[in-house]
This record gives structure tokens, sequence and C-alpha cells, in this order.
């Protein structure tokens, strides 16, 4: 027993959870229309894997260098591995003992810099990425920059998106409801790369976001609440809405409904996003020390693979019924 607590201290739990995306190429003919293909991430890791020098594939992220330092296929499952890493120079943390008080700096040195890591896992036959998350490294919108930045040097019509997997039913208890009284939607932050993106919305909100593509801002949020006078919104109005939404889901980072059963019941709020496919892992990590990326792309091919836990077979499913 004393040997096993003492291998508990030694140790932590960690969970991580994992995002999947469809890679999808919006391809613009430079007069306003746009047409969406699959993109073969394929062609893009070997371009990568052309750049030999590792300060040719770092480039700058709001002010930081992010690069890609690992791109190879794996040998038995067929799926690309990758490696990401943020070389973080600002914030660092310091050290100090259990007998001090005094914190101290870590002391990096003028070429060393905090690396925070994610990996990712793609999926060549139904062109998705399974993205590791990790809130001090890169985003999946920063994957999506990097991404771009090399394609867009021989593409420049082209613009890559990480649309994330969703499952279909995730806006059934928005629908569920007979009052709505908000809705709150937030673009994702692709519209400023890419104009155009909201000519298919046909609803008031479509039409509201194609005006303020205008201003090019990076992300758009829209609220709008009944009035005191009125109490509910249009209720043949927020069902066109919702279709219109369901159908358009990778547009948007953030939609809100809040609305009730009956005029009696309480207002709930209903996250219409909140059906993301994900997956969370268990690691355990030594502690004082990091997550190796090989064990973090071990368990990702398990978690993926029709020979493991086949997340593949959900990603599969929900595409096929989006179809």
């Amino acid at each position: 027993m004393k040997g096993s607590t003492e291998l508990e201290k030694k140790t932590i739990i960690r969970p991580v959870k994992f995002d999947y995306f469809q890679l999808v190429c919006v391809e613009s003919d430079g007069n306003g229309n746009t047409k969406e293909l699959n993109f073969d991430f394929i062609q893009w890791m070997n371009l990568m894997n052309n750049i030999i020098d590792i300060e040719d594939r770092t480039i700058r992220h709001y002010g930081e260098r992010i690069r890609i330092d690992e791109i190879k296929i794996d040998g038995e499952s067929g799926f690309g591995l990758l490696h990401f890493s943020r070389l973080r120079e600002s914030n660092i943390p310091t050290k100090t003992l259990i007998t001090k008080k005094e914190l101290e700096d870590i002391g990096l040195g003028d070429d060393e810099y905090i690396a925070e890591d994610i990996s990712a896992l793609y999926d060549e036959e139904n062109y998705v990425l399974m993205l590791q998350r990790n809130v001090h490294s890169l985003s999946p919108s920063g994957v999506a920059e990097y991404i771009n930045y090399f394609w867009n040097d021989s593409h420049p019509n082209h613009y890559v998106e990480l649309r994330p997997v969703m499952k279909l039913d995730s806006f059934n208890d928005g629908f569920g409801k007979d009052i709505f009284r908000k809705i709150v939607l937030k673009t994702a932050d692709t519209p400023a790369k890419v104009g155009g993106v909201f000519d298919k919305l046909t609803t008031p909100f479509g039409r509201a976001f194609r005006e303020l593509e205008a201003l090019e801002g990076v992300n758009i949020e829209i609220t709008v609440s009944a009035s005191r006078s009125k109490e509910n919104l249009n209720f043949d109005e927020v069902i066109e809405a919702l279709n219109e939404l369901k159908a358009n889901q990778a547009l948007f980072e953030k939609a809100k409904i809040s609305g009730k059963d009956t005029e009696e019941s309480k207002v709930e709020v209903v996250d219409l996003l909140d059906g993301k496919v994900q997956s969370v892992i268990q690691f355990t990590i030594p502690l004082k020390k990091a997550l190796a990326s090989n064990i973090v792309q071990a368990e990702m091919i398990h978690e993926y693979s029709a020979l493991g836990r086949d997340k593949k077979r959900e990603i599969v499913e929900n595409k096929s019924k989006k179809k």
C-alpha cells in the first residue's frame, strides 16, 4: 500500500479534450463568387515536408512564434500525424521551493521559449482533422491561419476552413420551445477572410450579417431580444432562422436562444452549438513532466480507429446524415 501511495503522489490524471473538424477549401473567383470543396490536406502536408529548415516553418501569430514540428503518416493506421508548437515568450511562469516564499525567474536564454504543443490526426478518407485542445497553445483558428499562411503562397484565392463536426440533433432543444425571448449569434472568424459567406442566408440575420461584413471585423455578434411591450419574438421567423442556422452551423461560433415551453414556465437558455463531436481522454502524467506527444498520438489513433474506440464511425454517421 505504501508503494501505491507513493506512486499516486508522483503522477496525476489529466483529462485532455479533442475536437473534430471537416477540412473545407473555399475558393473565390475574385468576383465575389465562391465554391466549396473538400480540402486535400495531404497536399499541404507534402508542401510542409519540403520545408526542411524549422525556422522557415515558423510564423508570427498574435505576436508569438508558432510552427509545425512533425508531419508524418502512421505506418499501421495510415492516418496523418502532426505536431504544432506555440513558442511562448510572454507571461512566463516562475519557480520556487516549498521552504521559500520568494519566486524566481525560470531563466530562459535568448533563444529559449516555453513550448505549448498540440497534436493532430488526419483522416484522408473523410477529410477530418482530430485536434488536441490546449488553452495555452494553438486554437483551431490559429491552426487554420497557419495552414493558410503557407497554402496561400501558391493558392491565393483559397481559404481553408476547419469546420466543427456537429451532432445533427443539437438543435432539437431549440425547436422544442413554443415561446422565444432572445437570440444571440456570433460568427466564426472566417468571414473577414472570405467575403460573401453569408450570401446563402435569406433570413433577417443573414441580411444583417451581410451588411456588417463591410466593416471587415473578425467577429460579428448580434443579440435580438423581445421588447417590454411585446414579450415574445415572432415564432415563425425564429423557426425559419433556426432551420437556416442548423444548415450553416460552421459559420457560427456562438448560437444561443432563450425561450420557454409555456407562458407559466421559466425562461431557459439553450446553447444550439453544444453539439460538437468531441472526445475526452484521460492521461496519467508524471508530476513535473510534460505530456509526451508520442503518447498523445498513440491514444488519438486508438480513439479514432475502427480497431480502437472507433470514433470514426460517429464522425461518418453524422456526415452521412447531413447529406
